[in-house]
């Protein structure tokens, strides 16, 4: 402010100095002061206009205009409060659904996942012939041929989720949830713990025909451990109990990590292989493709497999095998949603500015005498 009015000193001082100069020309040539000054305004063309020609040139000009805009704005919302509120509630409900939508279509599906190269992990599900379905459930025999037989996956994993079950933590029931996995679940998803260590083959139980087999230990979730220790250090080597049975906590997940299904605790689980296991769909497939391989190779290679296995099995003659890229299968029933929802929102926006330019086009209504005035000044 105080650069701005030095600025304005000198300009006007300037202007002066010129009129001065012309005056004093115009008189030695014959004509009176008070005409020669007259003369002198009117070759200048108007002090007003030349000093508002050389602000325009001025850097801050463009904040000096901001400034008196917002000034003029807010004196006319003052004034008329009840337009401004009607304007602001409209407007904030536009913005704020289509913030809302766009945040969630943003996190869940143009996001990629939070894994490493998160573009190689693929759902392997079974493929029935008969009904041209897809279905997220595998059977163990199934996995095991799949992993052993191709040539485009790093490795396969398998697990199983359960419903939220009760856990004793130090003689109190809280609540978990609960994922069984193989040694290979956390290699797909390239994680490391952030405590103690994860599952490896030694930690699988055995698979006797009686089923009775129980896992004795467990990785369980960052934020659980965190929860209920106090910190993933403090919960290795700590002892819970599921359905009676005592587990050892021998590690903590990253931080973050939560698959599937937000995961609590990660058991160790054996994949049967017994070949009349091959109509039991208990598990869910998850593997990570060799870098250079594409999901049209993986797919043509796994239908290939799938189909072999359909003729040397009768309990496979029904189905095969397809991948689908994890991201999809984890959104694939809420893309259209989401996208039409965000087009509804789109839709309420427009509207939004629809009834604001028509509460401005009423209020421009009845200032007609006022504008015609400005525009005449």
């Amino acid at each position: 402010m105080r650069k701005r009015g030095r600025l304005e000193r000198d300009l006007a001082r300037e202007l002066d100095y010129h009129l001065d100069r012309r005056v004093e020309d115009l008189t030695r040539a014959g004509l009176s002061e008070p005409e020669a000054r007259r003369q002198a305004r009117l070759e200048l063309g108007g002090v007003a206009q030349v000093q508002e020609d050389v602000r325009d040139v001025w850097a801050w000009r463009w904040l000096d205009a901001l400034v008196r805009d917002v000034r003029h704005a807010a004196r006319s919302l003052t004034t008329n409060w009840g337009f401004a509120l009607g304007a602001c509630v409209v407007l904030a409900l536009a913005i704020g659904a289509n913030t809302a939508i766009f945040s969630l279509i943003n996190t869940v599906l143009l996001r990629p996942l939070p894994y490493p190269a998160a573009d190689r992990l693929f759902a392997l599900e079974t493929f029935w012939t008969n009904t041209g379905q897809a279905s997220p459930d595998v059977s163990g025999p199934d996995l095991l041929d799949w992993r052993a037989q191709n040539d485009v996956f790093e490795t396969m994993a398998a697990y199983a989720t359960n419903t939220d079950s009760a856990v004793l933590v130090g003689g109190r029931a809280v609540f978990a949830n609960p994922a069984y996995v193989d040694e290979r679940f956390f290699a797909v998803f390239g994680q490391t713990a952030s405590a103690g260590r994860l599952l490896t083959e030694r930690d699988i139980p055995s698979d006797p025909p009686d089923g009775d087999a129980q896992p004795a230990v467990a990785v369980v979730a960052h934020g659980w451990a965190a929860t209920h220790f106090g910190s993933d250090e403090a919960a290795i080597g700590k002892t819970i109990s599921h359905y009676g049975n005592p587990v050892a906590i021998v590690g903590v997940a990253a931080r973050g990590f939560r698959y599937p299904d937000a995961t609590d605790i990660w058991a160790p689980w054996p994949t049967a292989s017994a070949a009349n296991h091959r109509n039991n769909q208990d598990y869910h497939a998850v593997g990570r493709l060799k870098r250079g391989v594409d999901a049209a190779r993986a797919q043509v290679e796994m239908r290939t497999i799938g189909d072999t296995l359909a003729r040397q099995h009768p309990g496979n003659r029904l189905k095969t095998v397809t991948v689908t890229p994890l991201q999809e299968r984890l959104t694939g029933n809420l893309q259209t949603t989401l996208w039409v929802l965000m087009g509804a929102v789109g839709v309420v926006w427009l509207i939004g500015c629809a009834n604001v330019a028509n509460l401005l086009l009423a209020r421009a209504a009845g200032r007609t005498r006022e504008i015609a005035l400005r525009a005449a000044l």
